[in-house]
């Protein structure tokens, strides 16, 4: 079951998010204008409406998964700008006192949905925003802010990363010692040290394809050469 959020703020985050929050900003615009309350409802179903412990309420993680568009963030990405940014905290319904949502959440989350069931929350929620005059067409300015409204169920920095995981787990299964030589690949790379988002990905590919040569040798195991298509 997830937790009730009414979006209420108490008196020490009114008067930080009072002060410290730009009017003009966007985003602000968008969360004054644009109901979201939709979102919990229409994802009721994936939930246990009374067992279970409390978790985000959904409509939290949609924020902040629009939020991963709105400003072309990564799961990882995103979840640092929050433990920090005043106005992104605030547009995603996160008081000073609320944790952080570790970026497996988000991921567990979209999977939860399903790409069919993102696509409709979301395709619901660019409609709003066209008919309030927000954005135009499918790749939009919102005030300048590129918003890409096509959105994967998954990013591809996160399904390059599972690739390289899932790469070395099924080596495992047969050959655990050549699977520990090559565990490095199977961590992501540090988001912080990349100026953007394109690098990122890039330098992610190169990891996988170094991967995927290193695995040449292991190409006749029956599960690899599923896995790598060989």
């Amino acid at each position: 079951m997830f937790r009730k959020n009414d979006g209420q703020l108490n008196f020490f985050d009114q008067e930080i998010f009072s002060k410290m929050i730009p009017q003009d900003h966007p985003l602000v615009k968008i969360k004054n204008n644009v109901d979201l309350s939709f979102v919990n409802q229409e994802v009721a179903c994936h939930y246990s409406p009374d067992t279970g412990r409390p978790c985000i309420p959904p409509s939290v993680l949609f924020r902040i998964l629009f939020l991963e568009i709105w400003a072309n963030l990564s799961d990882v990405q995103v979840c640092r700008e929050l433990q920090y940014n005043v106005l992104y905290r605030w547009f995603c319904d996160l008081a000073w006192s609320d944790p952080v949502p570790d970026p497996s959440t988000l991921v567990v989350f979209r999977r939860r949905l399903g790409e069919e069931g993102f696509r409709r929350l979301f395709d619901r929620l660019v409609e709003d925003l066209q008919a309030k005059g927000f954005i135009k067409d499918k790749l939009v300015l919102v005030d300048g802010t590129k918003l890409v409204a096509h959105a994967a169920a998954k990013n591809t920095l996160t399904l390059v990363r599972e690739g390289r995981a899932r790469l070395l787990k099924t080596l495992a299964q047969k050959s655990p010692e050549e699977a520990k030589k090559l565990s490095r690949y199977a961590e992501p790379l540090p988001d912080r040290e990349y100026s953007s988002q394109a690098e990122l990905l890039a330098t992610e590919k190169e990891v996988g394809r170094e991967l995927v040569a290193a695995l040449k040798q292991h190409k006749e195991e029956p599960a690899l050469k599923e896995e790598l298509a060989l």
